[in-house]
Formats: structure tokens, sequence, C-alpha cells
């Protein structure tokens, strides 16, 4: 094996603590602020992390083990008497919490009494009952609770909760741990290149002054003093030395130790520094050309640089040499040749070597080598483009999937209001015709039958209104929004009649928008405020805006049951409910055909609220047209 190929597999076989020594000293202290930083943050974020997800994982636990030991209590009586009518009644009630998917009452010798939903099938629970256990299975919660009685065991409670929830914390946490490392990460890059400078510059004023004596000849330059401690020391020393070597008579002896210094100073650079006289013969090379091209110093010193220069790139050499026979300082890019016959990329710095006369007598080319640069340029753009090709691939599939998800929604709400009918008409037939013959009994199931087809036909009617609005196209035109409001407010007070409530409805501004898709998100607003003050003797009820920035913000407050800020985010979403039904009536679509009408315009929507204290739904428009004046206007 030659030494040139020893030496390149020196070069390339390098341990990786060896590539961050050759690392200039700006980078290895950003290197070590920055890791440093984000080695504190990972740590703290999954620490945080990890204590949150196992105390939500007890806590999920702890509620439906609670749930289950109230449940069980309300189904002693129907074990003991064996009906299983009172058993189901009981496990109905567990419709309240969300998170339970089923439940099943076992009597002492394992058969099953009751059963929730009542629609499944018996095959969908366990056989038999296990002894008082929890486990999670199949991204559920399964629990049995033993059911006593005075004097032996009167038989099993089987609840099964969904851990959806868990997981979607899980998946939260997840998000947030790799936002604050995305944000540490910048933060401590831009901290460390920040204070960085202020420990290199310092030693880079040191380097430019160097190389401004290099090309120049001229010790009456100085090296700006930036910094103190050591740094400043070493500054004030650099300075000191040249003023010695100015003041020294023997030019001989001056310029032997200026050669000197500079000599040290090229050797030890990691940019190829080569020298070489106006034939282009190379007369100097230093330990980072070697690194750079291959070649040693006594492979290279008195041969000529051409060698270095690809075929095609020969006849540049005659322009370089002119050019600094002229005194230009030249930098271009181009390309160079390794001892091994390897063609890369180098940025070059050609400056003309003058002497005491200002005679050019030589040459200097500094050579770096910008492969890590290149490749990385190439692998940006494809990664650019690539990812503009996903962006519109995954843009025009998510469209079209919108499209049809839309169609399909609009079709089955459709299709549903034709059987909801027939449920209704018959079960009132029924009792119509048959009231005195039907007992008290069915006519509650009937009652609850007809009940619940009201409330899906508003859920279907609610389901085509959110379908329309996101096929509807935009009719927009000024419109005054204390006129649309007055109307909206004249239709709640029909509908809420009986009840107090007071209105405060200040100057709305004129803007552009559709009338008719402007009244439904009023209506949807303030038939919210208004149900959900029904609590109160007297409610109050504010329709107000302002305007930011040439954004309005229109606000609907009320003094009503409020609502956790922490669930604000799901209060927009469709079915997302933060009372049950059977404290107040609803679909759980108003609001998300509200924020669907206000996205269509371009705005957006937010809320704020308090427990027991009312709350604030609002949403903003780009412009307006006449700008609220604050006076109040009382609707008739």
């Amino acid at each position: 094996m030659s030494s040139g190929t020893r030496g390149q597999f020196s070069v390339n076989s390098k341990s990786p603590m060896k590539r961050l020594e050759d690392l200039p000293l700006n980078k290895k202290l950003m290197a070590v602020m920055v890791l440093t930083s984000m080695a504190v943050v990972f740590l703290s974020a999954v620490a945080f992390s990890s204590y949150e997800l196992i105390t939500y994982h007890r806590r999920i636990i702890k509620d439906i083990s609670s749930t289950a030991v109230v449940v069980a209590a309300g189904c002693k009586e129907p074990l003991i008497s064996r009906r299983a009518v009172d058993a189901q009644r009981v496990l109905l009630a567990l419709r309240a919490n969300p998170n339970v998917t089923a439940a099943g009452l076992y009597d002492r010798d394992g058969d099953l009494l009751a059963r929730y939903p009542p629609n499944w099938s018996i095959g969908s629970f366990p056989l038999l009952p296990e002894n008082g256990s929890y486990r999670i299975e199949n991204g559920s919660l399964i629990l049995f609770e033993p059911i006593s009685g005075p004097d032996r065991i009167l038989g099993t409670l089987y609840i099964r909760s969904d851990l959806v929830p868990y997981y979607a914390q899980l998946r939260s946490y997840a998000l947030i741990v790799a936002a604050i490392l995305a944000a540490s990460f910048v933060i401590s890059l831009w901290l460390a290149d920040a204070m960085q400078k202020h420990i290199t510059e310092p030693l880079l004023e040191l380097v430019s002054t160097a190389r401004i004596i290099s090309e120049r000849g001229d010790f009456t330059v100085r090296a700006r003093r930036i910094s103190g401690g050591e740094i400043g020391l070493l500054t004030d020393g650099f300075n000191r030395m040249l003023q010695r070597i100015q003041a020294q008579g023997e030019v001989e002896k001056r310029s032997e130790e200026l050669r000197s210094f500079l000599a040290a100073i090229v050797e030890s650079s990691d940019e190829g520094i080569i020298g070489k006289d106006l034939n282009g013969v190379v007369v100097s090379w230093n330990a980072g050309a070697t690194r750079t091209f291959g070649y040693t110093a006594a492979e290279m010193i008195g041969r000529s640089v051409t060698m270095l220069l690809p075929a095609e790139h020969v006849a540049d050499e005659d322009e370089i040499l002119r050019g600094a026979r002229r005194g230009e300082i030249q930098h271009y890019e181009t390309v160079r040749v390794r001892k091994n016959g390897e063609q890369f990329p180098v940025s070059l710095t050609i400056s003309p070597i003058q002497n005491a006369k200002g005679e050019v007598i030589g040459v200097s080319s500094i050579s770096r080598d910008i492969t890590q640069r290149r490749r990385a340029e190439e692998e940006i753009k494809r990664m650019n483009a690539e990812l503009e090709t996903r962006v519109r691939e995954r843009t025009a599939e998510l469209s079209h999937a919108n499209a049809e998800l839309e169609a399909f929604a609009y079709s089955v709400a459709h299709d549903l209001k034709a059987p909801l009918r027939h449920i209704d008409a018959f079960t009132r037939a029924l009792m119509e015709d048959y009231g005195a013959q039907v007992p008290e009994e069915a006519r509650l199931y009937l009652e609850r039958i007809r009940k619940g087809s009201h409330g899906m036909g508003r859920l279907v009617e609610d389901l085509l209104n959110l379908s329309k609005v996101g096929r509807q196209e935009l009719k927009r035109r000024p419109v005054r929004l204390n006129d649309v409001v007055k109307r909206v407010v004249t239709d709640v007070r029909r509908e809420t009649a009986g009840r107090q409530i007071e209105w405060e409805i200040h100057e709305l501004p004129e803007v552009e928008c559709d009338a008719g898709l402007m009244r439904q998100v009023f209506y949807n607003l303030l038939s919210n405020a208004a149900k959900y003050t029904s609590k109160r003797t007297v409610a109050e009820i504010v329709v107000g805006a302002e305007t930011v920035n040439g954004v309005v913000r229109i606000y609907v407050q009320d003094n009503g049951v409020g609502f956790n800020m922490k669930h604000a985010g799901k209060l927009f979403g469709v079915f997302q409910r933060l009372h049950s039904a059977d404290q107040f009536e609803g679909t759980g679509v108003g609001l998300a055909t509200v924020a669907r009408i206000v996205k269509k315009h371009h705005g957006q929507v937010w809320a704020e609220g308090e427990v027991g204290r009312g709350a604030t739904f609002g949403f903003s428009l780009p412009r307006t047209a006449t700008p609220s004046s604050g006076s109040v206007v009382t609707p008739v």
C-alpha cells in the first residue's frame, strides 16, 4: 500500500471525536452549548410528561372504579328481586359517562341479568364474570365489581371503559414535547450563535489582521482590542509585537520574524493555502492543502500547480496569473482534482504577493472544499421539489375526500328524515287510536320513542344545515348586523316566552358578508345563550363589537352556567358537548355550524367562560364598512 493510499485512508476513517476536533472554534462552542441545552430540556420534558401521564392513568382507573361502586350499589335491589327491568334502568344511567362503552350485571350464578347498551348481543359480553379485578385489553379498561349483600355475594358488575382519551393525552404530550424541543433548539441555537461571536470575534480579528499583514506587508496595522481577559491580553501582545517589529532597524531580521509568524498562521489554517511564483510553480504548501488535495508538501513544492486542475481548466491558470500580476484579488468557484483523481468543487481566493517596493513577486491561493455545501444545496432542492409534489397530491386527495364526505353526510341525513317522520306518525297514531288500551308503562315507552325521534329529527336538520354551509356559495353584500340581530332576537323571544331575559345590544358595524348565513350564526349563538341561562331567574345577554386593525370582533355574552376553559377546544367541534342532554337539550352541531360559516368568511371563532359565571362566544370578520359607535340599541 502506497503512502498516498495510507494518507487517504487515515483522513476518511477519522473517528467522530477527531472530526469534532477539526471543527472551527465557533462551531465547537455552538455544539457544546446547544447539546447541553437540548439535553436539559429533553430530560425535563420527558420527566414532566411521564409524571402527568401516570397521574392521568391513575385518575382514569379511579374514576371508573368510583362509577362501578355507585352503579353496583344501585343494582343490589334488582339483584335481590331479580327484576331485569329495574337492573336495566340502573345500567342506562351509564349514558352520562361517555367513556363507558359496555356494562353487564351478572347474578350470583353467573347469568347475565341486564346489559348496556341494551341492543348489544349477549355474545358481546363475557360468558362468566371474573373475581373483583381490572385490566387493560384492546384499548379498553375492563373492571369486575362484586356486589355483596348482608350475608352473601349477590352478583358481579362488569364495566368496559374506552381509553381513547388516555391515548389522545399521550399523543398530546408527545406533540408538546416535540414542540418544546423544536423551540428550545431554535432558541439555544440562536443564543449559542450570539454568545460564541463574543468569544470568537477577537480571534477572528487577529486572523484578519494577520491576513492583511500577509497580503500588504504593512506592519503599521493593529488588531482591534474587542474584549478583555486572556484574549484581550493576547491582542495587546500581538499589537506590541507588531510595534517592536516596525521599530526594528534591521529589515532582514524583521522580515524573518514576520515570515516565521505568518508561516505558523498559514500552516495551522484548516484551509488549503498555496504559494506559487508568477509561473504557477508551487513554492509553499500548508497542512490544509495536504488535507484538501491529498499531496504532501514534498510532492508538490517545485511542481506546477496545474497538476491540481482538470484538463479542461488548465488554461484558467494563465488568466489567474495575469490577474495577480495586475494586483487583483480574485474570488470564484471552480473544480480541482485530488491525488486520487477525484474532482471536487472549491472556492478560491487568489491574492498577489508584493515585495517592499510594491512589486508582485508571487501569488497566494486559498482553497476551500465546498463539497458538505454543494451536496446540501442539491439535497435541499430535491427535498423541496419532493415536498411540493407531496403537498399538491395530499391537497388534492383531501379536497376529494372532503367533497365525498360532505356528499355522504348530506345524503345520509336527508334519507333519515322520512323514517323519522314515519316513527313519529305511527307512535302518535298508536297513542291516539289505542290510548285507553295501552298500559301506562307502554305509554311512557311510546313517549320516549317520540321524544327520541324528535331529537333525531333536530339532529338531522342540524347536520343538513352544516352540510349546506360547506357547499353553499357565499353571496357577499353590505349587511347591517344590527338588523340581523334584531330579527334573531325577535325569534328567540318568541321561543322563550315567559322567561325574564334582559337584552343589551350595542351598535354593530356594517360588514361585507352573506346575510342568510350570518343570520344562522347569530341565531345559533343567541339561542345557545338563552338555553344556558335558563336556570337564572333573570337572564342577561349582551351583544357587542370592537374593531382592531381593521378586523371586526363580534361577541355574545351571557350570565349562564359557563364552562371550564380547559374544554374550550372542544366547543366548536361536531357533536362536542360539555353538558348532558338531561341538563340542556341540543345536538352538538350548532357551534360547529357557526365555526364553518365564519371560516367561509375568512374569520375566526373563540370562546371564554368560567363555571357558574357565564360565557362569551365570539367571532371575527376581516373588514368593516362602517365602524361601531359604541352606543346601545334595545331591540323591540
